[in-house]
């Protein structure tokens, strides 16, 4: 049997891949019975060599080649037109789905693979003869009801608005929402978790205030930053704390603006400033709307605040208020 899995809900990937494992005979014997390949490390031969091999003293045996599709989508243009363009395509692997027209009853052999077009050669190949899952995540400002039908899934009792709240933080991370998730749970011990439960135990919560925070600044509503700030030091996050949040977020537009004026690929960015999803989207949406001119000093009054807290008697919450006035007016 031949599984197609594939999609950007990683986590239910993993669980569908899951299930399929579970027939690789009984736990003593599944490390025996199960093969797992990454695309980069395998040729055709040996994928082959694994499939037609017969389990043993199990009813099946399972193979599992990662990203091995996905190594096609930036050749699907050429999957169009003539069956001898399709094969191009293909290199190597062009014989691969004809020769597992033969595939072994006692074989599950499973590809797994993130988002893929529709028009990927290798998925148009191989569907016809496989069981197809795929799973998708929703866009951006539906991933409310996605958290909140994963919660349901682990048994966590999860308020609307603490999923709202996890949503706008972690974006369409589904790994990062499903560990989080988890934390929670433990974290509550059985109790449903309310918005001020998230905003308490996740890290991601507080990064996205100190976006939001930078944006209300650069838009000159100090109001806004301060509430946004405030909420985080009532957390129980120091003011140090704080001027580093920013100052990461400022050193980090920096970079995001010296690259995009050099012409570096928006995943070369990502890749260089360590960020993926939600978190490189905002900053560049963020870079878009600064100045060189307006982060450098911003990051010369991050620095003098932060001297100021430690060698003059001056309240931690007085000296964040006059940083974002200044930073308000400046901006």
């Amino acid at each position: 049997m031949i599984h197609l899995i594939y999609g950007e809900d990683v986590v239910s990937a993993d669980e569908a891949l899951a299930e399929i494992a579970r027939d690789a005979g009984p736990d003593d014997l599944r490390d025996i019975n199960r093969t797992s390949f990454l695309a980069e490390e395998i040729t055709p031969q040996q994928l082959a060599a694994a499939v037609f091999t017969i389990p043993f003293m199990a009813d099946h045996r399972v193979v599992v080649v990662r990203g091995l599709l996905s190594t096609f989508e930036r050749r699907s243009g050429a999957a169009s037109g003539t069956r001898n363009n399709r094969n191009n395509a293909l290199g190597p692997w062009a014989e691969l789905p004809d020769e597992l027209r033969s595939i072994p009853p006692t074989t599950n052999l499973t590809f797994l693979d993130g988002a893929l077009s529709r028009n990927n050669p290798m998925l148009r190949k191989l569907a016809p003869q496989s069981e197809v899952r795929e799973f998708p995540l929703p866009r951006e400002r539906d991933m409310s009801g996605w958290i909140m039908s994963r919660a349901k899934t682990l048994g966590i009792d999860l308020e609307p608005r603490a999923s709202a709240t996890l949503a706008e933080a972690i974006g369409r991370q589904p790994r990062l929402i499903d560990s989080e998730l988890r934390k929670l749970a433990l974290y509550t011990d059985g109790r449903s978790v309310q918005d001020e439960d998230v905003r308490r135990t996740v890290a991601n919560v507080r990064e996205a205030n100190i976006f939001q925070a930078v944006d209300a600044v650069v838009d000159g509503r100090a109001d806004v930053a301060l509430s946004l700030i405030t909420r985080i030091m009532d957390d129980g996050s120091p003011s140090a704390y704080i001027l580093t949040m920013l100052a990461r977020q400022v050193r980090l537009l920096l970079m995001a603006k010296d690259m995009i004026a050099r012409g570096v690929p928006k995943e070369d960015i990502g890749r260089n400033l360590r960020l993926s999803g939600w978190v490189l989207n905002k900053t560049l949406q963020q870079e878009r709307r600064m100045s060189h001119e307006y982060l450098a000093y911003f990051h010369e009054r991050l620095i003098e605040t932060d001297l100021t807290l430690k060698t003059k008697p001056v309240p931690e919450q007085l000296a964040i208020e006059m940083l974002v006035a200044d930073l308000t007016l400046s901006g």
